[in-house]
């Protein structure tokens, strides 16, 4: 079984952003249970709108280019989403602002990618990288 590395101080951190997001938007975000391949499903008015993954990044959002991502958590997001009749969304904070992306609608480039940092082959896997330039800001 591979390590998680998602710490409880992440877990409080999503839910500031999900909750900054409730706010701007008029909605519910109803937190997923752990290791559930997205964080939060959207409702409005009780109608289920989008699922939800939330990422916070310690860089401005200018310091690259792209926004990294495992594609295999893209896909499954992508997947339950249609399943669901729900829209994808990703939801990044930066060190300067808030984006989000609808992400069965972004133009997409493929690599490789992860971190070499924790000692672990598996972080390295293929990824997605969208333009950062297709995320829209949370005002």
């Amino acid at each position: 079984m591979r390590p998680v590395y998602e710490r409880s101080n992440d877990r409080l951190q999503e839910q500031k952003i999900a909750e900054l997001a409730a706010s701007k938007w008029g909605v519910s975000l109803i937190r997923l249970a752990e290791l559930a391949g997205a964080d939060y499903l959207m409702v409005k008015s009780g109608e289920l709108k989008a699922i939800v993954e939330i990422k916070n990044r310690s860089n401005p959002i200018a310091l690259y280019p792209t926004y990294m991502i495992s594609a295999a958590k893209i896909s499954a997001l992508n997947a339950v989403a249609a399943v669901i009749k729900a829209k994808p969304l990703l939801i990044v904070q930066w060190k300067d602002c808030v984006g989000w992306v609808n992400t069965a609608a972004v133009s997409v480039a493929h690599g490789t990618g992860g971190r070499a940092d924790r000692d672990d082959p598996m972080d390295m896997e293929r990824c997605i990288y969208i333009p950062v330039t297709q995320f829209k800001r949370l005002k």
